[in-house]
């Protein structure tokens, strides 16, 4: 597909996930005009984006905090890298740290 199409297609499916899913068949009558290939493209992209489900979406704000709130202060810091174990990005020697 080059990319002219490809940019068509978008638009239309861009266009039709706007709209419920029981008003896009005769949305898609209209965007594709006949062209049978473009629908065919765009009701499999469709479909796709149904199956997906949240899958895709990112998690409400709601969700994150609750997540975050469940998490202890340790858990919370303990992705941080300490000196000691960061990479030694300059090729020379890491200094001991003091303890």
């Amino acid at each position: 597909m080059n990319l002219g199409r490809w940019h068509q297609v978008d638009k239309v499916l861009e266009a039709a996930l706007e709209r419920e899913p029981g008003e896009r068949a005769a949305f898609l009558d209209q965007a594709c005009a006949g062209d049978e290939a473009l629908r065919q493209e765009v009701e499999e992209l469709l479909k796709a984006h149904e199956q997906a489900g949240s899958f895709l979406s990112p998690p409400t704000l709601e969700a994150t905090t609750q997540e975050t709130a469940k998490m202890d202060a340790q858990s919370l810091l303990a992705w941080i890298p300490t000196e000691g174990s960061l990479p030694n990005a300059g090729g020379g020697r890491t200094p001991p740290i003091a303890s």
